[in-house]
């Protein structure tokens, strides 16, 4: 028997058209982060500087069919 997949796993690969509000994080504990993409910018060559990954969603407003055929 092989592990389980992850939960995120599942979620991930059954089409979702939404990221469940399970892994989003109130806008309270949002509001001091600031914007990762001037984040970036401000620190692009401050190598001291913590990594912020920056996830393109795009790809989740696209159709299925849009997506192959690019």
């Amino acid at each position: 028997m092989g592990t389980p997949p992850s939960r995120s796993s599942v979620e991930a690969l059954s089409g979702l058209s939404a990221i469940p509000l399970d892994y989003v994080c109130p806008a309270d504990e949002r509001a001091g982060l600031g914007d990762a993409f001037d984040l970036v910018r401000t620190h692009a060559n401050d190598h001291t500087a913590p990594w912020i990954p920056v996830v393109d969603i795009s790809l989740l407003e696209t159709p299925p069919a849009a997506r192959r055929s690019g």
